[in-house]
């Protein structure tokens, strides 16, 4: 089996779409686009298509990846395959690369880049205590402790995020915050927005993950 790795942007109301309404899109291309992708063994099997890092509902993102196994009977080189995905994407959804590796890939993220586009100057007094603040609770040795909600599996947790945040910068209209991720989790987006209490209102436009460090297995 090969693996195919591309990278892709996704904005406008795509950035709406759940991790697996985005799967089910670039299924759907890859079908329309006769792109011969592998599948799983066993009694239901599965397209072997991944998204490393899910995007949270309503962010922008101008750096994703998206791993796919081909089938060894794929003939198609990676620029055919860039072009025939391409047509078959909506607007909103950019193809930036695609590259064909040997063997099985995994990609794993260490980082990621998100920025917040600000109404009011990101200077502004209580942002900047905010931000402030929140460095001097990272610098110090209690934690930064968030509360995450019951899930189906996990019930409520009260999580020390202080390990996933690398640092903020503020600009003169956006803020940009660099989070680490771990095998043992990162922080959200919403739980950034509420240690600097940042609330919907205050954004001009969409949190967009700018970046992403990726490391390859």
């Amino acid at each position: 089996m090969k693996t195919l790795i591309m990278r892709f942007s996704i904005t406008s109301s795509l950035r709406y779409l759940s991790h697996r309404e985005t799967l089910e899109m670039f299924h759907r291309a890859f079908t329309r686009a006769d792109i011969a992708v592998a599948y799983t063994n066993g009694f239901n099997p599965r397209i072997r298509l991944s998204l490393p890092l899910p995007r949270s509902v309503a962010v922008a993102a101008e750096d994703e990846l998206l791993c796919a196994g081909l089938e060894d009977t794929q003939p198609a080189t990676a620029d055919r395959i860039e072009e025939e995905i391409s047509s078959q994407l909506p607007l909103g959804v950019k193809v930036l690369s695609v590259e064909i590796a040997d063997g099985k890939v995994s990609c794993i993220p260490l980082s990621a880049v998100y920025e917040f586009e600000l109404s009011a100057p990101a200077g502004e007094k209580a942002l900047s205590d905010a931000v402030n603040d929140l460095q001097n609770a990272l610098d110090g040795d209690d934690g930064v402790f968030v509360q995450r909600d019951a899930t189906r599996s996990k019930p409520v947790r009260r999580i020390d995020v202080s390990g996933y945040i690398d640092s903020m910068t503020c600009g003169t209209d956006r803020l940009r915050v660099k989070c680490n991720i771990t095998p043992s989790g990162t922080v959200r987006v919403d739980e950034i927005m509420k240690l600097l209490q940042i609330d919907s209102a205050r954004l001009s436009g969409p949190i967009n993950r700018t970046s992403v460090q990726w490391r390859r297995n």
